[in-house]
């Protein structure tokens, strides 16, 4: 046989590559095999859907007193009770927020906290079972917040913010707070004795609040008897104390619960309860802590009231000896206190302010007064009480059997204030009062109308004055009559209200109309009275309307029996003259002084009139000749000492025949 060599080495080729190419192929496999085995393995998530409800807890009175969350498993793997956990938080305002932790077991109602399955008989949850959760420190109002985990395998199942269903839900106090002044905007703190107010805001996550229905409760009152222990209404009508309607924010002030003398220093620490109830019935409560402060008063020499007055005594008061007072304009006693511009005429729309001081008077537990007279209610005249109800209590308004509050102490002077107001639709409390045709009585006219303070202190130091007022409509209507008016001459052509006491006043009232003669004018009592209850006259003519010195005529000679009323038929005026030299009742008080000048009464024909007052100024000599006998005789009277009185705080007894007891010869 014959044997062929052939040199083509192609077919090694073929097969070197095949078996390059299965080994490729091999570590490329291998490869992924070993990357994929390190790859972990997933862990197999469990699927829970959760339907949840949250619903207010109420008592017997329609109060909420906690909330229940019930959970109901509606799809997905059973919860075994090991490793699942519950957690519920919770966050109200601004405090921090808190968490209970729970574990699955059955419902138990003896709890502190009842929880657990309400459905099943075993501890494992699972679908269409209910979780209960009950908690009565928790409100609806609350942040509430409920999430539940899987410990085992490190991971949230489920978690949801909770809100009670619409219309369950009663209303919240976002925040209630006390003020001692309500004329700023600031919140004041609230000083023993000088009253308070109270504050809340209250809103309805529903939009269904009663706004009838919110209360404040002052504990201080209870076991009293008091109709202030009872639950006192807060307003949000716009009408004092509250300051806007409809914003939320209810009122409660003005009150005799919280006028003063009130609080009492011992109401610190107290509470106040308020309530506050939706339309349907769904009520909330919360409690407020009243803080009060001790009113210290301020050092003598201290700041405020001294006005450039080197005596320190404050500024712009009337003064008599040791005590004086003025009416301001609120707004300018607001914003200028002592150095308020003080004024007798006011518009319907105004308030009005009265400022008492006094060195004595250190506090008014005896007599505490303020009384208007109606010049149109007859003889004798009927204070001014807005309302049907003309009773003067200390509630009422303007006059009040318990107006003043002490202010501040200044210099050694104790400073009082009583406020009201005129005509304010607003406040519930003043309403509209004076019109130019009022429906006589209740309501009243625009017109003057006389004042009468009266303070009196547990020792006895009293301070007693009367003033007129003229309040008009606001373009200046006003009744021009009755009203009491003072000149320096005779001529009745220059009108004034300071005189020495040497001086004749020349004294006019004016009427709606005058009668023709003096027949039937009767004047009664005409009246000078110091602050301190000295009287430097009270005398009445004679027959009402004869001289009786020193009521005297305007010209001729003062004796009985010409007559001291004159008649001006075409200015409607009744006039005489008072010699101030001839009236030796009480002394005057040394120096520039307030008095008050009051007519008891007045009628004619077909006018009666009570109580009419204006003020003057009388300037007496500050040291005196000491002797008996009337000032005609006293140059003719041996020299005696000169005195000098010292400032008095009560009436000093006349003694007839003397001007001032001798001191001795010289």
């Amino acid at each position: 046989m014959k044997v062929i060599l052939r040199e083509d080495e192609s077919g090694v080729s073929e097969i070197i590559g095949t078996i390059l190419i299965l080994a490729m192929t091999v570590v490329l496999f291998a490869t992924i095999i070993i990357w994929v085995s390190n790859i972990p393995t997933p862990v197999a998530q469990t699927r829970l859907d959760v339907e949840s409800k949250m619903d207010p807890v109420y008592n017997a009175f329609g109060v909420e007193i906690g909330v229940n969350i019930t959970l109901t498993h509606q799809g997905g793997e059973a919860l075994d009770p090991v490793p699942t956990v519950i957690y519920v938080t919770s966050q109200r305002g601004t405090n921090p927020a808190k968490t209970d932790l729970q574990r699955l077991h059955p419902y138990n109602r003896l709890l502190a906290t009842p929880s657990g399955l309400e459905d099943g008989r075993d501890s494992t949850w699972n679908v269409g079972e209910r979780w209960g959760y009950k908690n009565l420190t928790l409100r609806s109002s609350d942040v509430i917040g409920v999430t539940i985990v899987d410990t085992l395998k490190s991971v949230v199942l489920w978690s949801a913010t909770l809100t009670p269903p619409p219309g369950t839900r009663p209303p919240v106090f976002v925040d209630t707070w006390t003020d001692g002044l309500w004329s700023t905007t600031a919140i004041d703190s609230v000083e023993s004795g000088l009253g308070f107010y109270l504050f809340a805001h209250v809103v309805d996550p529903d939009g269904d609040l009663n706004v009838n229905s919110v209360y404040a409760t002052l504990t201080q009152w209870y076991g009293t008897g008091d109709p202030c222990s009872r639950p006192q209404k807060m307003w949000d009508d716009g009408r004092f104390p509250d300051r806007s309607a409809g914003d939320g924010i209810f009122s409660l002030g003005g009150i005799t619960c919280m006028k003063p003398p009130y609080p009492n220093l011992d109401w610190d620490g107290s509470i106040i309860l308020l309530n506050a109830t939706d339309k349907g019935g769904h009520a909330t409560q919360t409690r407020l802590v009243l803080i009060v402060l001790t009113v210290i008063p301020g050092p003598t020499g201290g700041s405020g009231g001294t006005g450039g007055n080197s005596t320190g005594r404050p500024a712009n008061l009337r003064w008599n000896g040791r005590q004086g007072y003025n009416i301001f304009n609120a707004s300018e006693w607001d914003r200028f206190k002592y150095t308020a511009k003080e004024t007798r005429t006011f518009r319907g729309s105004d308030e009005i302010v009265v400022v008492v001081g006094s060195l004595d008077l250190e506090n008014t537990f005896d007599t505490d007064t303020l009384t208007m007279y109606d010049p149109y209610s007859g003889y004798p005249a009927q204070p001014v009480v807005y309302g049907t109800n003309k009773a003067v209590t200390h509630v009422s308004l303007p006059s009040s059997s318990q107006a003043f509050t002490f202010l501040e102490f200044v210099n050694g002077y104790y400073l009082y204030t009583y406020r009201f107001k005129l005509n304010d639709a607003t406040d519930r409390n003043v309403g509209t009062n004076y019109y130019r045709v009022p429906l006589h009585p209740p309501q009243y006219f625009f017109a003057k109308y006389t004042l009468d303070i009266l303070l009196s202190s547990s020792s006895a130091i009293r301070f007693n004055t009367t003033d007129s007022i003229t309040i008009t409509d606001e373009d200046g209507y006003v009744r021009d009559f009755p009203q009491v008016q003072t000149y320096k001459d005779s001529g009745f052509a220059q009108p004034a209200t300071t005189f020495r006491s040497t001086d004749v006043a020349y004294v006019q009232v004016r009427m709606f109309t005058t009668d023709a003669t003096a027949t039937n004018v009767v004047f009664g009592n005409i009246i000078i009275k110091d602050y301190a209850g000295g009287t430097q006259l009270m005398r009445a003519p004679v027959g009402g309307h004869d001289a009786n010195v020193p009521i005297c005529p305007v010209t001729g000679a003062c004796s009985s029996p010409p007559a001291a009323i004159s008649i001006n038929s075409l200015l409607r005026v009744y006039r005489f003259s008072i010699n101030f030299t001839r009236a030796n009742q009480d002394p005057w008080v040394e120096g520039t002084q307030n008095y008050a000048l009051t007519l008891s009464s007045l009628r004619d024909t077909d006018e009666s009139y009570a109580n009419l007052a204006t003020q003057l100024v009388v300037s007496a000599p500050l040291y005196k000749l000491d002797g008996r006998g009337d000032e005609q005789r006293l140059g003719h009277e041996r020299l005696l000492v000169l005195l000098r009185r010292p400032e008095r705080t009560r009436p000093m007894a006349h003694e007839p025949g003397r001007v001032l007891r001798p001191l001795g010869k010289l």
